[in-house]
C-alpha cells in the first residue's frame, strides 16, 4: 500500500518528502521526479556520449560513489546543460535569456509556438519532445497576451 505521507520512490528507494516534486506513474508507483526524468534521459555518460551506447566497450554510467538519487540529479543537470530543449522542458524558462514570459502563437493539440517576451526568441513546444526554434512571422504572435509555460 502506498504512504501517502511519506512514500518511498521505485528508482531510489529513498523517501519522497514534502517539496519534492514527485509523480506516479499508470500503475501508481511513486518517483521523484528527477528519478522518472533520468529513466528517460540516461546516466551522465550516456547524455556526455562516453557510455557503450557511444564508445564501444565503455564502462562508465553513472558517477561512482552517488547514491542513485544523486546520480538522478546529475544526469538532470548534465542534461539541462546539454540542450536548450531541457531548460524550456524543465524550467520553463527562455533558454537565451531566462525570462519565463512568453507570447502565446500557433498551437495545436498540445504544441504550440511561444515567443519569449524578454528577448524574442521563437520556439516550438511540445514537452517531453525537444524544442525547436523556429523562424517564423511575429504577426502569428498576441503579443497582448504573456504567459507561463
Amino acid at each position: 500500500m502506498l504512504d501517502r505521507v511519506h512514500p518511498i520512490c521505485l528508482h531510489c528507494d529513498e523517501p519522497i518528502r514534502p517539496g519534492d516534486p514527485w509523480d506516479t506513474t499508470a500503475d501508481g508507483q511513486p518517483w521523484h521526479m528527477e528519478c522518472l526524468m533520468r529513466l528517460a534521459i540516461g546516466s551522465v555518460a550516456h547524455i556526455e556520449r562516453r557510455c557503450g551506447c557511444y564508445v564501444p566497450g565503455a564502462t562508465d554510467n553513472d558517477p561512482p560513489g552517488m547514491t542513485r538519487r544523486q546520480a538522478a540529479r546529475a544526469a538532470v543537470d548534465a542534461y539541462r546543460h546539454a540542450t536548450f530543449g531541457a531548460v524550456l522542458n524543465t524550467d520553463r524558462a527562455c533558454p537565451d535569456c531566462g525570462s519565463k514570459e512568453f507570447h502565446p502563437g500557433p498551437w495545436g493539440g498540445t504544441a504550440r509556438n511561444v515567443k519569449c517576451a524578454g528577448c524574442g526568441a521563437k520556439f516550438w513546444f511540445c514537452p517531453p519532445f525537444q524544442p525547436k526554434r523556429i523562424d517564423n512571422s511575429d504577426e502569428v504572435y498576441d503579443l497582448t497576451r504573456v504567459e507561463r509555460l
